[in-house]
């Protein structure tokens, strides 16, 4: 299990009662942001019992598995192997058993490799090399990324490769420290990331969701069991007789039980959402007292993989492209929009909205249900409003 600790901001920022501690460090189920660093302790034996698969990828590079096309998925074992190969990504100093396929796409293909499905059971490591193996270092390499079905944490996967015709890649599938398990490789071509800016088309506002390359903060904003009586993020603009329509916003989909881990947002038909748009009370926060309009029960027509990886977890795009009835807002001035997901039926995943470098006053406001609190977030968050506005006969004019 890693150790997971947040430096010092995080806390001023999201510092709660009732923070859930994992073994090994606190994790806040408020949130998190760019700068939280990630250690790892020694990885857990596998238990009394366990039967390894054979071993299926090559020992060598020269002795790779060939992939005869893509899509191409594979079950196999580390246990038998030997330690060849290491990468830094960003763990050093690997002794885990490791085994090797390759690929030489006939045309350029871009792609997407997962050991985090099947029966990967083990702490993995994945990396790249292209035509020279090792070479001068890896093409891609990723250590942490998600959990797998089987409820092993910390496997890896690689998004969005792009794979040059005629080139030979190399893929390593290797563990951490000296982790060695059975895994599942599936390789198949990526689908397109949806961008982290907002279409012009019927814009009214935006504010373009922070790329993993920059400062970035997600807070939790959901009605997930697991968060008690849960948490609203609220995020103000300035309206200018908007009629807003649609809606369209970037976030996280998490579990946590004392650590983060992905969760699904598309299961159970779709991630449900409550969206209300509100005043400002005069003090720079949300009147929550009355809504101008309020929506529950939202399920996205649109869920997809947005560009970036935030410490190791892919950000999603969720369009509303037609909210239940479009909301007319007051004329000019401060409004507030809140964006929470509800709880799910199978799964308890958790909406984590993405922040936004662009914005009229570089805030939101959390407000926590079990503790009755506001928290200043310090960071904007990734939004798009679409629709139309007010009818010209409808608007007030003066001439003096």
């Amino acid at each position: 299990m890693r150790k997971v600790a947040f430096v010092a901001f995080l806390f001023v920022v999201f510092g709660i009662a009732g923070t859930l501690v994992a073994a090994g460090g606190p994790v806040d189920p408020a949130g998190f942001s760019a700068g939280m660093s990630i250690d790892k302790a020694a990885p857990v034996p596998h238990p009394d019992g366990w039967v390894p698969l054979g071993r299926t990828g090559g020992e060598t590079c020269a002795t790779a598995t060939v992939i005869p096309s893509v899509p191409y998925t594979d079950d196999g074992s580390t246990a038998a192997a030997v330690n060849d190969y290491d990468e830094v990504c960003p763990y050093s100093g690997s002794t885990s058993p490791d085994v090797v396929y390759s690929y030489t796409p006939a045309a350029t293909i871009t792609v997407d490799v997962t050991l985090c499905a099947g029966i990967t059971d083990y702490d993995t490591k994945l990396y790249v090399y292209e035509n020279t193996c090792p070479g001068g270092g890896p093409f891609a390499c990723n250590d942490d990324s998600c959990t797998a079905p089987l409820g092993q944490s910390y496997v890896s996967s690689l998004s969005a490769l792009t794979l040059t015709a005629g080139n030979t890649y190399y893929f390593v599938v290797d563990g951490y420290g000296g982790a060695s398990g059975n895994y599942t490789i599936d390789i198949s071509e990526s689908v397109p990331l949806a961008p982290l800016d907002c279409d012009p088309a019927g814009l009214l506002y935006g504010q373009n969701s922070d790329p993993d390359t920059a400062s970035w903060s997600f807070s939790t904003s959901t009605a997930a069991a697991w968060a008690g009586s849960g948490y609203a993020v609220y995020d103000d603009f300035q309206t200018d007789y908007f009629e807003v329509c649609d809606l369209h916003f970037w976030g996280l989909s998490l579990f946590n039980n004392g650590a983060w881990s992905a969760c699904d947002p598309t299961a159970d038909g779709g991630m449900p959402f409550t969206v209300a748009f509100y005043n400002d009370n005069g003090a720079g926060q949300p009147d929550t007292a009355a809504s101008i309009c309020e929506y529950t029960g939202v399920v996205p027509d649109g869920i997809a993989a947005a560009a970036g990886s935030y410490s190791g977890f892919t950000s999603y795009k969720f369009d509303i492209s037609s909210l239940p009835s479009c909301c007319q807002l007051p004329a000019t001035g401060t409004v507030w929009v809140m964006i929470r997901n509800e709880a799910m039926t199978t799964v308890d995943c958790a909406f984590l909205w993405a922040s936004s470098g662009n914005g009229p006053t570089g805030n939101s406001w959390q407000y926590d249900y079990s503790a009755g609190t506001w928290t200043n977030t310090t960071y904007e968050r990734g939004m798009c409003l679409t629709g139309t506005t007010w009818p010209v006969e409808l608007q007030t004019f003066s001439i003096e």
